[in-house]
């Protein structure tokens, strides 16, 4: 009982010090938990574009002043390419993807997006900039696979042209970062999920439906709520050590009342089992008087089989001289 109630405890305090943290991916400097960086390939030409490269050639120039950490990564891929991807690994239970979205009419201003997870394609995206859309639009979410097994996975985003009717268009993407939740082992926390969605004009669809936010996510600036976080798992220990404490109590009464004395003798010591009661002092040395016998069916019977067995003493016969 004693053993159960510590694995019991065990177990429920690792699980309160297991929270889930959401874990930023930067298009340049990677995951800012394991450092590792994304990889771009495909058939178009990637740029690395941040605020302190200039790119005279680029038909697309956001301002580097309103990416995370200023820097972003874009191509764009034509009739006649291969997709472009970006690769990337994450350990957890959902992934977001955020870029920047192009306004205006031109064949730079669409992106057609789908994201793959251990090579399942789980969401698309498809954006079409009009004339009277923001020129650009940043820290969107466009991409997202929020219940995913906890677990490794691979992580494509694949940027490719498509057919219209009979017109193929170019894709072009801008991508910022990745969001993705996975597991902090460190400290109970309570973290906060930021998923803002595209709230600007323009004509876009998805296949999924997504989370919203008003907050955007950095490496610096996408912190957790720890405090509260601690709180919680301060309290939750602090009720989970209550709890083994009285489990702990009555298997201690259960315990000694198994090694109490036994009720039916009372403490008194014994030599064998099982135990017999000594006879009465009065039975060991004196006869036993019997009630004489009643006068039945079986007595009579009795008295039968002892007459033939033992003669009748009879009284001698009158003396004479």
């Amino acid at each position: 009982m004693v053993q159960r109630a510590v694995l019991t405890l065990s177990l429920l305090l690792s699980l309160s010090c297991a929270a889930l943290q959401n874990i930023t991916i930067d298009d340049t400097y990677g995951d800012e938990k394991t450092g590792a960086k994304p990889s771009y390939t495909g058939g178009g030409e990637w740029h690395a574009r941040s605020s302190q490269t200039e790119c005279s050639d680029c038909s697309i120039n956001p301002d580097p002043k309103q990416m995370l950490n200023q820097t972003w990564h874009d191509a764009t891929t034509f009739v006649y390419q291969d997709p472009s991807m970006v690769k990337f690994n994450i350990t957890g239970s959902a992934v977001y993807i955020f870029c920047i979205l192009a306004g205006g009419e031109g064949v730079y201003t669409q992106s057609h997006l789908s994201l793959e997870v251990d090579g399942i394609e789980l969401d698309t995206f498809d954006w079409k900039g009009e004339k009277n859309s923001p020129e650009f639009q940043y820290k969107q979410l466009v991409l997202a696979a929020p219940a995913l097994q906890a677990g490794t996975h691979s992580i494509s985003v694949v940027s490719k042209h498509v057919t219209i009717g009979n017109v193929i268009l170019a894709s072009g993407i801008l991508f910022d970062y990745a969001i993705y939740s996975g597991e902090d082992t460190e400290v109970a926390t309570t973290s906060t999920t930021t998923n803002p969605a595209s709230s600007g004009s323009g004509s876009a669809t998805s296949t999924t439906t997504r989370p919203t936010s008003s907050e955007n996510a950095s490496p610096n600036t996408h912190a957790h709520t720890r405090t509260i976080g601690l709180a919680v798992g301060l309290g939750l220990g602090a009720f989970i050590t209550f709890i083994a404490l009285l489990l702990f109590l009555r298997s201690r009464r259960a315990l000694g009342s198994v090694k109490g004395e036994d009720p039916q003798y009372h403490g008194q010591p014994y030599t064998s089992w099982p135990r017999t009661a000594p006879p009465a002092s009065g039975d060991m040395h004196s006869p036993v008087t019997r009630s004489p016998p009643q006068a039945t069916a079986g007595a009579n019977i009795r008295d039968d089989k002892i007459a033939r067995v033992m003669p009748t003493q009879k009284s001698p016969p009158p003396y004479s001289p």
